[in-house]
């Protein structure tokens, strides 16, 4: 299947308030997941530390969706994986055998077995919640999505990303990633810092739009002050 999406999966599923809710498990497995589509993506490496460590890194993780579809009889189980602006990768799995809270799926030879544990709306592999109903994808974190260095010009601007994303160069000046926005749900933005060291440093929000094919910047300001409703400065992903 590629990259696992199992490992550390209960963190960043538990993330998201009401992943679990009051649908009680009872039957067997199949009547409980039949029909049902479960998510995931990997957050574990979403930090919103103020500012972040200078060690801090990404590396990745959150790029790939995961969903768990089950057919209407729950005999299918197909397992997507879905990196962002890449390809989506489609296996289909059959039911082998099965209880009360677990069942066997097998694709050529392959087997493996998921569980629910307390409500129908979380699906287990071991111990590890995997998917929710209810997951909110919010796409990958901001650093995840510049982790290949990309560059953005337009009209004069040029955002060049380096250092796996942690900095900018942007118009001559060098811009160092300081943290991600205060408020989880915009993933999709971070705030980086020029260090100017005989005056006040300078931050600028960064926000990418658009598949993260356009990006945008705000005015230099303080660091508590980032003013998201003056983004301009915009560039387009080469």
């Amino acid at each position: 299947m590629g990259s696992s999406p199992f490992a550390g999966a209960t963190s960043a599923i538990s993330y998201h308030e009401g992943y679990l809710n009051i649908n009680i498990a009872s039957g067997n497995f199949v009547e409980n997941v039949k029909g049902k589509t479960y998510k995931f993506r990997d957050y574990s490496e979403y930090d919103l530390s103020n500012p972040l460590p200078n060690e801090y890194q990404a590396t990745g993780k959150s790029l790939t969706l995961y969903t768990y579809e089950f057919t209407p009889n729950g005999q299918t189980l197909n397992i997507s994986e879905q990196v962002w602006r890449g390809e989506t990768k489609t296996t289909s799995y059959t039911f082998k055998s099965g209880g009360d809270k677990s069942a066997e799926y097998e694709h050529d030879g392959t087997v493996i077995e998921f569980s629910i544990k307390y409500d129908n709306e979380t699906l287990y592999r071991g111990d590890q919640a995997v998917g929710s109903t209810s997951f909110k994808d919010e796409g990958p974190i901001f650093l995840d999505r510049v982790r290949d260095n990309p560059t953005f010009e337009y009209d004069g601007n040029t955002y060049i990303f380096k250092d796996d994303g942690k900095t900018i160069e942007w118009n001559g000046n060098t811009w160092t990633l300081y943290r991600y926005d205060n408020e989880s749900e915009y993933k999709y933005r971070a705030v980086y810092v020029k260090v100017n060291n005989m005056w006040f440093d300078n931050y600028y929000g960064v926000e990418l739009t658009s598949n993260d094919d356009i990006i945008k910047s705000t005015p230099a300001s303080t660091e508590g002050t980032i003013q998201w409703w003056f983004l301009g400065d915009e560039g387009y992903r080469k």
